[in-house]
């Protein structure tokens, strides 16, 4: 038993794991060592319940479980008297509406529900991505690689960006555009890194973006300078002219426009051959474009995937530890509303009739239907015959019963096998009650035998009345003649020790012949 003069072990941090401890403290207190076992039998894998087991808070467990039990101990002895101390106050046993725990049961398994739908749908959600999203998840990295060759390359496009925003064809933002290029890109790299810039805004741009031609018109704007000042230029921009031109190509609105910039340039010869075929052929350009993108998007979308499956596994997680936690909540609520359920029926419970003849009933019923001081015969009227009221189990009782299927030890035996001692107690009720018994028949002029009296015993007979009852002893049977009489066998019964009578395994024995089924004839078929 704890004391409580010393102080308590630590407290659970989380409100919600101490009321659980409590509440199964009060219900083991309430019912017995076996209700624990039973909790821990139930809560095996719960890993909310190893302080059951001995685990984190098994030391508050234990001394929780000891205030309940001093306080259900207080409330048996205020039931009985004290001479020398005054009757402490009973305590009241505390009402727990069951109405109210079971709402709090239904609510935990709703958000339990909740939650797992929640996942449920973040799981659709990321398995199911749209064409829209792939396309921004992919245009975001793409910029991420500009960016960083931009970093890499320690160039800045904000200038540039400003002249782009305009989205405006005229001739002064085509020779603005020019010229930043030629005053910015002062070798082959920072003009690799431009371009590249340059084709990424195109690609990204919608179909009917001004920004495409103004891309496309600079370019040869810049091709006709480089002719007359670096013609070393005219190679980068013809690596890229072709690309702008196919992507141009898919506003069908500008196919004028693009028929004689390409006569154009035809004429004036600025790029190679090879060049010049493929500005020819602009949907052989967009579809190899193509191709590379679909090879970067699938890239894309497995390392989505990858990424979806790491952020469903992390809900999932968090839904698998709240669902536990609600577990083992919901355990517990539902534990102390059985035992409020069994307690309240323990308390209105009534004895009840039984459903099966008496005689198919255990013995043990009718005990506590014979009274101390019975001593003689009295019959037990069946209607009388009640099942007892079920009582709840106690710890005294668990221990009688393990005791009793428990092997004993020889030494507590006699020699016939018995328990010593095992019915001394009954012997000593019963003989206090025979002793009083006794003494109130003394009174009036009276023993037990004046009381041993059986109802159910018929009166004995008139000896003169009672006829000797014969057997087949009693008769001799009439001497059976040789070779007839009733006996197919020919033998003859003689109890009188007489010779007449020839024992089967006498020398002179002869078997008798069979007249019967099988006799006499041997072979001959029975009548019918």
């Amino acid at each position: 038993m704890a004391s409580f003069n010393r102080p308590p072990p630590p407290l659970p941090s989380d409100p919600l794991l101490r009321e659980i401890i409590d509440r199964t403290a009060e219900s083991v207190a309430t019912n017995g060592a076996g209700f624990e076992q039973f909790i821990a039998t139930q809560n095996a894998n719960n890993p909310q319940f190893d302080f059951v087991r001995g685990g984190q808070y098994a030391e508050y467990f234990k001394f929780r479980v000891a205030m309940e039990q001093q306080k259900v101990q207080a409330a048996m002895s205020a039931a009985q008297p004290m001479h020398h101390q005054q009757l402490p106050p009973k305590p009241e046993v505390p009402r727990i509406d069951i109405e109210t725990l079971q709402k709090q049961i239904d609510v935990l398994k709703a958000q339990v529900a909740e939650s797992e739908n929640n996942v449920e749908q973040q799981r659709v959600v990321l398995k199911q991505l749209s064409d829209e999203q792939i396309n921004a998840y992919f245009v975001t990295s793409q910029r991420g690689k500009i960016d960083k060759f931009l970093s890499d390359a320690k160039f800045s496009v904000k200038e540039l960006d400003e002249i782009l925003a305009t989205e405006s064809i005229s001739g002064s933002t085509i020779s603005k555009l020019k010229h930043w290029i030629i005053d910015n890109c002062h070798d082959e790299r920072e003009r690799e890194v431009v371009f590249t810039y340059l084709l990424f805004r195109v690609k990204t741009a919608n179909t009917d973006s001004p920004l495409r031609l103004l891309v496309l018109f600079m370019s040869d704007s810049l091709a006709e300078w480089c002719q007359k000042r670096k013609a070393l230029f005219t190679t980068t921009i013809g690596r890229y002219a072709s690309k702008f031109f196919a992507y141009a190509s898919e506003n069908a609105k500008e196919s004028e426009r693009l028929t004689k910039l390409y006569k154009h340039w035809e004429h004036k010869q600025w790029f190679d051959s090879k060049v010049m075929s493929q500005i020819k052929n602009p949907q052989a350009t967009l579809t190899t474009e193509r191709n590379i993108e679909i090879g970067e998007r699938s890239t894309l979308i497995a390392k989505l995937h990858s990424q979806s499956a790491v952020t469903l596994a992390g809900y999932e997680k968090q839904h698998s530890e709240f669902a536990s936690h609600c577990q083992a909540q919901i355990v517990a609520l539902e534990a102390t509303v059985e035992a409020e359920k069994r307690r309240l029926f323990l308390a209105t419970a009534a004895d009840q009739k039984p459903l099966v003849p008496y005689f198919n009933l255990p013995a043990g019923i009718c005990l506590p239907m014979v009274k101390a001081e019975d001593f003689n015969y009295k019959p037990i009227k069946v209607a009388d015959i009640r099942l007892p009221n079920m009582s709840a189990s106690t710890e005294r009782l668990s221990s009688q019963i393990q005791r009793f299927y428990s092997t004993m030890p020889e030494s507590n035996l006699d020699e016939f096998g018995w328990e010593k001692n095992g019915l001394d107690a009954y012997y000593a009720a019963k003989n206090a009650a025979k002793a009083q018994f006794e003494a109130v028949l003394k009174e009036q002029g009276k023993s037990l035998e004046d009381v041993y009296v059986n109802r159910y015993k018929s009166p004995s007979p008139e000896p003169e009345l009672v006829k000797p009852r014969r057997t087949r002893f009693d008769e001799k049977p009439p001497a059976a003649k040789q070779g007839g009489g009733s006996n197919p066998f020919h033998y003859v019964y003689d109890d009188s020790g007489s010779g007449n009578a020839k024992k089967r395994d006498s020398p002179e024995f002869e078997p008798p012949v069979r007249t019967g089924f099988g006799g006499g004839g041997g072979n001959s078929a029975p009548k019918l």
